[in-house]
This record gives C-alpha cells, structure tokens and sequence, in this order.
C-alpha cells in the first residue's frame, strides 16, 4: 500500500474510534451541563470517561501496535495531559474572554482536542 493510502486509511480509523469517543465524552458533558454542573467539571468528567476507551481503540484499531502496553500507556497518559491541557485552555477562553455559550465553547475545545491528540499519538505516542 502507497504511503499516502496507508496514512489515509490511518486517519480514517483515527476519526472512527474519535467520533466514537467524541461521542461517549461529549455525552458525559452534555448530561452534566443541561444537569447545571460547572462547564468546566463537566469537561473534565466527559474527558475522563473518554480516556480509557480511547487508548484500548488507539492500540488496538486505530494504530494496531504490537508494543508493550506499558510504554504506551505512559506516553498516552504524557499526550492526552498535554492536549487536555490546550483543550482546557480553549474552553476557558472561550467561556470567559469570548463569553460563548457552554456547547459551543465545548465544540471548540472538542476540535482542538482531537487535532493535537490524533498528532501526539501518531508521532509520539504510537509512531515508535
């Protein structure tokens, strides 16, 4: 398979397993914003229940590595941080400097989210 096939069909299965967890995290905060939480706690919950769902799919489908779990693991753990980091920030500014309504705010912080994990992990995560 030519490289830009095989790249191309990575980032498909890439965005599978990603509206999938997309899916599973967005509807943790949805659940708890229309409940009144915080945006921000609402956030960090949906994250965490994405979290282990899209390392096992990463490994497993998405980059289909034969590495030990555990470096992976750290590495994910290193990256997902990282990105939560700037998904973070997106939602704060969005929130409170741009004063965005809590879904938009959080489709804003989703789609950096998964740009920037999708490169973590291809290059440094599971691109070993």
């Amino acid at each position: 398979m030519s490289n830009w096939r095989s790249e191309a069909t990575l980032t498909f299965r890439y965005a599978l397993v990603g509206v999938l967890n997309s899916a599973v995290g967005f509807g943790v905060i949805l659940l708890l914003t229309y409940a009144k939480l915080d945006p921000i706690l609402a956030n960090v919950l949906g994250y965490a229940a994405g979290l282990t769902i899209g390392f096992a799919l990463s490994k497993t489908f998405v980059f289909r590595t034969q590495a030990r779990a555990r470096g992976e693991i750290a590495r994910y753990v290193a990256a997902f941080a990282l990105c939560y980091l700037l998904n973070l920030a997106i939602l704060v500014f969005a929130t409170r400097v741009l004063r965005l309504g809590a879904i938009v705010a959080q489709l804003a912080a989703i789609a950096s989210y998964v740009i920037a994990m999708f490169l973590c992990s291809r290059f440094f995560v599971f691109g070993r």
